[in-house]
């Protein structure tokens, strides 16, 4: 076999990649020119981080092929001593496996990646999966892949074991789904007849449920003993400022000498414009500024859960 200077050395190749691969021996170079791809297989004696791998697969397709869809593939193997064991292949190489992986399957890139792996014995790598569909159908390929690595890269024969944990359910899910179901209860009891006044409150919720703050500040309890109304927008006492004189600027404007497109204002049947806008009163005496909303209100006391936007009367 040849070294990988004697074979790529007239290549105009980055010297601190070209030094990674300098010592390692060329195989064999295969070239498919259907799938336009060319597989170089390299024997190495130490360990070669796969973003190397890369890199070099990218300048040797830069330079060795004009068109740009040709692309290289680097195969390696490993001839290792035998202080290369299975435990310190996955400490040192474990990075590597994640980056080939998110490459080439991302399922099977953020199983691994938190799958907790370790060495149990001598020659068994345990693995932790989540107890789900998906990650039992990914049981087979994540043996195929540990198999080429272990075995067919390194030649370190490995027994995998998988270990299906069940996922901690989550206390603000299971909580919603306990409260779901009481509602439904109770409303299935009220569609047949009766119900206490206890459940009837839990279909209407607490304050614990829905956080409210009236004008007034009362509480949701408060609320919902208060005459309803249709509400519409807060408005604050407007604030008057006190000038005491006059500028010339004002007197201007006064005047009527001083005049800008956005400084009209009049009051035309009851209706007011001001700045380009109209603003329309409302005939219901209950709505303090601008017009009702449009749409079905409902009672405060009716809202038992959270929404985005709802019109409360």
């Amino acid at each position: 076999m040849n070294k990988f200077r004697e074979v790529f050395e007239p290549l105009n190749i980055k010297q601190d990649i070209y030094d990674v691969f300098a010592d390692t021996d060329v195989e064999r170079i295969v070239m498919n020119k259907g799938q336009k791809l060319m597989r170089i297989y390299l024997v190495m004696e130490r360990l070669i981080q796969k973003h190397y791998l890369y890199d070099m697969e990218n300048q040797l397709a830069r330079n060795l092929f004009q068109d740009k869809e040709t692309k290289v593939k680097i195969c390696e193997t490993y001839r290792l001593p035998e202080q290369y064991t299975i435990s310190y292949i996955l400490e040192h190489y474990y990075e590597s496996m994640l980056l080939e992986l998110s490459q080439e399957n991302k399922i099977l890139h953020t199983l691994v990646k938190h799958s907790d792996p370790a060495v149990t014995e001598e020659n068994v790598l345990t693995l932790q999966f989540p107890d789900t569909m998906v990650a039992k159908n990914m049981e087979q390929e994540l043996r195929d892949y540990l198999e080429l690595v272990f075995d067919k890269r390194f030649h370190r024969p490995v027994q995998i074991h998988i270990d299906f944990v069940k996922q901690k359910e989550s206390r603000y899910r299971k909580e919603q789904e306990l409260r779901a179901e009481r509602i439904l209860q109770e409303i299935t009891r009220q569609v047949v007849g009766g119900g206490t006044a206890a459940d009837k409150e839990l279909v209407e919720g607490s304050e614990d449920d829905l956080d409210i703050i009236s004008d007034n500040g009362l509480g949701a309890s408060e609320v919902k003993g208060e005459q309803a109304k249709t509400v519409a927008v807060k408005v604050e006492p407007e604030k008057i400022p006190v000038k005491s004189k006059p500028s010339a600027l004002d007197e201007k404007k006064s005047s009527g000498t001083y005049r800008k497109g956005f400084d009209k204002k009049f009051n035309k049947d009851n209706n007011r414009k001001e700045f380009g806008r109209m603003l329309i009163r409302s005939e219901n005496p209950n709505v303090v500024y601008n017009k009702e909303f449009e749409g079905e209100a409902s009672r405060l006391d009716d809202v038992f859960d959270e929404v985005s936007d709802s019109i409360v009367e």
